[in-house]
């Protein structure tokens, strides 16, 4: 009795472990309960493989009309990574773009408000005008009587140095003929900058 025990345990060794084998080279793994034969896993894993390098490089489009277009990303291996974008995903993506496009506008307009201010600010320093706007008129009435008085060739070197608004404001306060001579001693790209309007 012993030995029919034996042979049968032995006999039922053999049967399970030529049946272990023949599960395990067959079917995908046979302890999970997975019994995915592995002739079509390797016939996925190569239509993985033939899918991964594109043939052709393609641009994503989220305007297409079909449900799901591929984009593919050049990793660091060397290798086309792929990566499945649809249209849901597509929207995101331009929603957060014009996000992006009205934050690029907000600090455009800014960035001009700035540089407006920047220019307000240099010309009040040009104007080099004393606050009390009673004492700077008077001021110009003095000078222009001075100016008058001078040699045109001195009087226009003089006036030269100041800032563009208070040579302006020289000139335009003074006699027209003696206005026009010192505006013609002075060089004529300072005499268009005085005189043009600003």
């Amino acid at each position: 009795m012993n030995g029919k025990v034996i042979i049968s345990f032995i006999l039922a060794f053999i049967i399970v472990t030529v049946l272990m084998i023949y599960g395990a080279t067959n079917y995908r793994n046979i302890f999970a309960f997975d019994f995915t034969p592995v002739s079509e896993l390797k016939a996925a894993q190569a239509k993985v493989a033939k899918n991964a390098v594109p043939k052709k490089k393609e641009k994503f489009n989220p305007f297409n009309n079909k449900e799901e277009k591929k984009a593919y990303d050049f990793s660091d291996n060397g290798a086309y990574d792929t990566m499945t974008v649809s249209l849901k995903d597509s929207s995101t993506l331009i929603d957060s773009i014009n996000v992006l496009l009205a934050e690029i506008r907000k600090l455009k307009n800014e960035k001009e408000k700035l540089l407006e201010n920047q220019k307000t600010i240099k010309e009040d320093k040009n104007l080099q005008v004393p606050n009390d706007q009673q004492k700077y008129k008077e001021w110009i009435k003095n000078t222009v009587k001075l100016y008058e008085a001078m040699d045109t060739k001195k009087a226009a070197k003089i006036i030269q140095n100041y800032s563009d608004n208070i040579a302006r404001d020289i000139i335009f306060s003074m006699k027209k003929k003696k206005a026009a001579e010192i505006i013609a001693e002075l060089k004529p790209e300072i005499a268009n900058r005085i005189i043009s309007l600003q």
